[in-house]
């Protein structure tokens, strides 16, 4: 019984990673593949060599040194109120390098630019849309900072109740506190190579 509380346990704190989260952990900026930034205080906006380049990004992917997605794009509010600024279009294609950005109005005619600059990844278009988790081990260490009163017990008590069971029985790969460990070690592993590698393929 004690082994299925380490794996109740673990399954806690993985809970209370994602309330934290969706309680404002999410909203950061994110460093694109060639360092520029998006960040989604305000809704998604891409800024540019320090400059807000467009506002009212949905979704888009990182492909050959460019940013291409959707979007309801505006320009940079300059202290206006976003009805009184007109409408750029819906999708768009931003060179990180140059800082050169097309936005387009219809779909076609931005599948027709990805399509004639061979834009359109060849095996996998990762999506992103601003909700990604961020840097994993600052996720950890804002759990254990800020949210310490239901972290730190968890953690105490998973250590503990490891500890025990390894003295009592010993090291078996096939124990639930094993296998509980291997998986959760496993998504922060993947989380933090998803992480450095952003781009589409």
């Amino acid at each position: 019984m004690k082994k299925y509380i380490i794996l109740f346990s673990l399954f806690l704190m993985f809970l209370n990673c994602n309330f934290a989260y969706s309680f404002g952990l999410g909203d950061e900026t994110y460093y694109t593949p060639y360092g520029n930034e998006i960040d989604n205080w305000t809704g998604n906006t891409l800024r540019a060599d320090g400059k807000e380049e467009l506002t009212g990004l949905k979704k888009w992917y990182f492909y050959k040194g460019y940013i291409v997605g959707e979007c309801n794009c505006y320009p940079p509010y300059d202290n206006k109120r976003k009805e009184e600024i007109e409408k750029l279009g819906n999708y768009f294609v931003f060179d990180e390098t140059s800082y050169q950005l097309v936005v387009f109005g219809t779909e076609s005619e931005w599948n027709s630019f990805l399509n004639q600059n061979d834009l359109k990844p060849k095996f996998w278009t990762r999506w992103h849309d601003g909700g990604d988790v961020g840097n994993i081990l600052l996720v950890i260490a804002f759990l254990l900072v800020f949210y310490f009163f239901v972290s730190i017990p968890l953690l105490i008590w998973f250590v503990v109740s490891f500890y025990k069971n390894v003295k009592k029985e010993g090291f078996k790969f096939s124990s639930p506190y094993f296998i509980g460990i291997t998986c959760l070690s496993s998504l922060i592993l993947l989380q933090w190579i998803l992480e450095q590698f952003p781009n589409s393929i």
